[in-house]
Order: structure tokens, then sequence, then C-alpha cells
């Protein structure tokens, strides 16, 4: 290379890296190659070479400009980062790398211009090996980065193992802090059902168990929405509000209905959640659970209240189970004392609301419950006449009879009550329920299948495959009583059909 230009020399010294071998880039080096040149497009050659692909070749070449004296601490990249920073950055390098270079000298707390420490790029590269080998280290002092981010609130946010977050308490961090886009600690544990690191941030002390996000969401209503349930009793057992209202008014009780997470409920009425929080508009637990058709949930609902003699205001869940057409559950709803003609703040009663809906089926409970059908609302519409209005062809000619008191509405009877079913096994694996005086429905639990069949309304017979029903929880409480009269039903599983058992095969 004698006679070359330095910018030659150093162009050979790129491309000894580019096509590794040990003996091509000492050579560069011993020809005059300058080691902390920065004319290559990747920055100093350090920066290059822990950027390598083989691991092998990348520490090999690390070395050998180590020993060359090249500046273990010059900055490269847009965020002026160290060369440590940038083989973690790179995550190939693993331990090795990151070793070869502190021993070197690197200094395990240097920031970029972002603010970020290598432990925080370790953290956020998921490389959970360099980041546990920096702890060791001494490299997990308290530190934000620009955005506010803890080393604790990022290790938490990008599922850290629990072994290294609670190695990193010792730090003095605040275990409540977030930044401008990363929840507290406890927040991202929750929403991500991280019971075991919940766990660990509720035994630290300072730590707010009712700390909120932006939206004014707790870390129990988080977990709640996103169904944790180990997430959600590690919350409770830590003291968090089973009754702290979110920005919306809403409760983990209601955001555990609205979601349908059954156990989820269960274990917020077990830690004393209150039964009757409602939001601005007036609804609650109840009225979520009864907006969804969930028997399974009002029928749990119903029984803490009475457990408790606690009244519910029954009213709102009634008009949003009519307008969904959930009959069974306005049954429900009835039999605890629902008031079938009470209006909402517009005037309009759960009849006018079934009827919009075209729910033939909620008209006919209603009415044999006593609703009047020729009450009007403020504008002076009638039952009939929202169905009318709506094109409801079913609601306007079931109510048609009703109007001006051309006929009467057959004896008031009670609604059915939460156990007034006629359960008939028909062979090992199927199973009738007759609900109510015209609905029947016929489980086969070896055809994954359920037919409805309507008495009182004439109408092509339904059938339904158990993954396509809304009501879910009416396929285990039929496989459990259909067990309980001996019956031997497969389990339910969603898609899926079974052979016909020998025995009934024509």
């Amino acid at each position: 290379m004698l006679g070359w230009s330095q910018k030659e020399k150093d162009y050979a010294l790129y491309s000894a890296i580019d096509d590794f071998t040990p003996a091509r880039l000492a050579k560069a080096i011993k020809s005059g190659a300058d080691v902390n040149t920065t004319r290559g497009r990747n920055g100093a050659p350090l920066f290059k070479a822990v950027a390598m692909y083989d691991r092998k070749e990348s520490l090999s070449a690390v070395k050998i400009l180590l020993e060359a004296q090249a500046d273990i601490h010059m900055l490269g990249g847009e965020t002026e980062y160290t060369v440590l920073h940038a083989a973690i950055d790179n995550t190939r390098g693993g331990v090795p790398m990151a070793t070869a270079l502190v021993e070197a000298g690197a200094d395990i707390h240097a920031v970029d211009t972002k603010g970020n420490t290598p432990l925080q790029i370790a953290i956020y590269r998921k490389a959970w090996d360099v980041a546990s080998y920096l702890v060791d280290i001494g490299g997990h002092k308290n530190h934000t980065n620009e955005a506010g981010l803890t080393i604790l609130a990022r290790a938490v946010e990008n599922d850290a193992p629990a072994a290294l977050i609670a190695r990193l308490f010792d730090t003095g961090v605040d275990v409540n802090a977030a930044s401008q886009n990363i929840s507290a600690p406890l927040l991202s544990a929750a929403r991500k059902g991280n019971a075991e690191v919940i766990e660990l941030l509720l035994k630290q002390p300072g730590i707010r168990p009712d700390i909120r996000d932006r939206e004014g969401m707790s870390a129990l209503m988080l977990a709640t929405v996103a169904g944790r349930k180990e997430a959600v009793e590690a919350l409770l057992a830590g003291k968090a509000s089973p009754d702290y209202t979110s920005g919306d008014k809403l409760t983990p009780l209601s955001y555990a209905a609205a979601a349908g997470h059954q156990e989820i409920l269960e274990m917020l009425i077990k830690a004393g959640a209150t039964l009757e929080v409602p939001n601005q508009y007036g609804y609650s637990a109840l009225s979520n659970a009864a907006s969804n058709g969930n028997i399974r949930m009002v029928m749990t609902l119903l029984a803490a209240a009475q457990e408790r003699k606690v009244e519910l205001n029954l009213a709102p869940a009634l008009m949003l189970a009519a307008e969904k057409g959930h009959g069974r559950v306005m049954e429900l709803l009835i039999k605890a004392g629902a008031d079938v003609n009470l209006p909402d703040a517009q005037t309009r009663t759960p009849l006018m609301k079934a009827a919009a809906g075209d729910h033939v089926e909620a008209l006919d409970i209603l009415l044999k419950a006593g609703a009047v059908p020729d009450t009007a609302d403020v504008h002076g519409m009638t039952s009939y006449d929202h169905a009318v209005a709506g094109g409801k062809s079913k609601a306007k000619n079931f109510l048609n009879k009703f109007r001006n008191g051309t006929q009467a509405v057959e004896a008031k009877r009670a609604a059915a009550p939460a156990d007034d079913y006629s359960f008939v096994r028909l062979n090992d694996h199927s199973l009738e329920v007759r609900e109510g005086e015209g609905l029947t429905m016929t489980f086969n639990f070896w055809t994954q299948q359920v037919i409805f069949r309507d008495t009182e309304r004439p109408a092509p017979v339904v059938v339904q495959n158990f993954d396509d029903m809304q009501r879910q929880e009416a396929i285990v409480e039929a496989y459990e009583k259909l067990k309980s009269l001996g019956g031997t039903p497969p389990e339910p599983r969603a898609a899926t059909l079974h052979k016909r058992p020998a025995a009934l095969r024509g």
C-alpha cells in the first residue's frame, strides 16, 4: 500500500471489515489506516465492526480495532450514541461483545442525545442476557431519559423477566413514574396480565395501587377489561379498590359486565365491589350485563343484591334488554321487580324499545307482565307508532291487535324465575330445554348444535352451531344439567363435530 493516500488506506480498512479476515484487517491497520476515521458511510470502523452479521467475526474485528487504539468513547449515529450503545442496539453481539467493550473502557452509564443508557437500549431490544450483565456490573442506576421514561417503566412495558425487574428496585427509582408514551409500571403489568410483576410492584414502598392512566383507568380496570384473571386477583390482594371509578364514571364491575368476564365479575363481588354505581347515563354493571344478554351475569348480580339486601336500579337494565330483544334477561328482571311501564328520560317505555327493535318475543313478555300498549311518549307516539316509523313489520302486526283496546292482553303471568326450566334428557348426548311458554331448545353435544323451536309462532326450525351462539353460558348450563341427569355428553368445543355413536347410526 506504499504510496496510497490516507483516503485509500482508510477505504482499504473498511473493505477489510466488509470482507473480513483477521489477517486482512491487521494488514490494513499496519499500512497506516486510521482506526478512528469517520469517512465511511457507517461511521467509525468500530461502529461498522459491531454491526457485522457474524457474531464471531464481529467480536474478532472489534478486538483487533481496540488493540490498535480505536477510540472506545467515540460517538456516532444521529443520536450520538457510544459503541456500546450501538453494539447492544444491534443485538447480535450479546454478552461477549458487551464484555469486550466494557473491559476496554466503555462507559456503562453513558447517555445518547435521547437520554438512553446502554441498559435502556438492552431492555428496549429485549436483550435480557445483556441487560442482566449490565445490572451485574452496576449499570442500573436510577435514570430517566428525555421522554421521562425510567428503566423500570421500560422493563415492565417490554415484558422483562420478573427476576430482572426485581433487581431494578434498589436504584431508588420512582415506582409510579410514567413517561410521555409508556404507562406507569403497575398499569403496564396490569394490562399485560403479568401477575408476578404486579405482586413485586405492590410490595414496593410508595406504590399506588389505584394509580390511573391518562384516560382515568386504574390498573384493576385495565386488567379487568383485558380479562386478566390472575392480574385482577393480585391487584385485589394488593388492596386495589374495586370501586375506583374511571373518567367515564365506570367501575371495574361495570367493565367486567361490559366485557362479559364472568369469573372476574365474581371476584370483584367477592372483594366487596359496590353493585350499583351508575355512570353519567345511569347505566351500571347490571345494565351492561342485560344489554349483552348475559343471563348468567344478570343472575349473579341479582343474587348478590339479594344476599346483600341492596336494591338495584332495574329500569335501565330492562330498557336495554328490551331494546336488544333479550327475552330471558327481561323475565329475570321483571321477576326481580322491574317496572315494565317505567319510562326513560325521553319518556320511552320498554315496550317502545322492543317495538323499535322488532322483537316480538320481548313485546309478548312485556304485555303479559302488564305493559300498557297505548302509552305515548313525549311526541305522542305509542309502541305501535314506533314499529311503524321504523318499518318493523313483525312488531307492527303483533301490536296492531292491541291498539285502542281492540284486543285484551292475556292475563298477566309472572315472569319465569331463574330456575323455571323444563329439562328433558333425550339421550346421553342431547338435552331439551323448554324455556318459558313457547321456546324450546335442543342441545346436541355430538353435533355441537342447538335447535330452536317456537311453538307459539310457527316458523322454520333454526339450527345454530355452538360457536355461533351469542349466549355461550347457555351451552355450559345445558352441559352441566345433562350430566346431572345422567347423560355423558362430550365437552362442548367450538367448531368441532363428533361422530354419532355406533348405536345411534341408521
